[in-house]
């Protein structure tokens, strides 16, 4: 569950080693290194062969775009 769980939040943060030493650290159990290692860097791969940018870089990216086209509004208004 675990594996799982950190291949997710990998292919969405795009934290691949520092989200594998953290579940390292959660379960303190060094057979579960391997798939932890596997599955993160599975994900890695996956997410950015489907989109490039972490959600973080498409958020504020998104959130620039929405802020600059009220600021465009605000302003055109005669």
């Amino acid at each position: 569950m675990q594996v799982c769980a950190g291949a997710v939040m990998c292919g969405v943060t795009r934290l691949s080693v520092t989200l594998a030493i953290i579940l390292f650290e959660m379960t303190g159990s060094l057979d579960h290194v391997l798939p932890f290692s596997l599955a993160v860097l599975v994900s890695k791969w996956t997410a950015d062969a489907i989109e490039p940018l972490s959600i973080y870089v498409c958020f504020r990216l998104f959130h620039w775009r929405y802020t600059s086209l009220i600021i465009a509004r605000i302003f055109s208004l005669p």
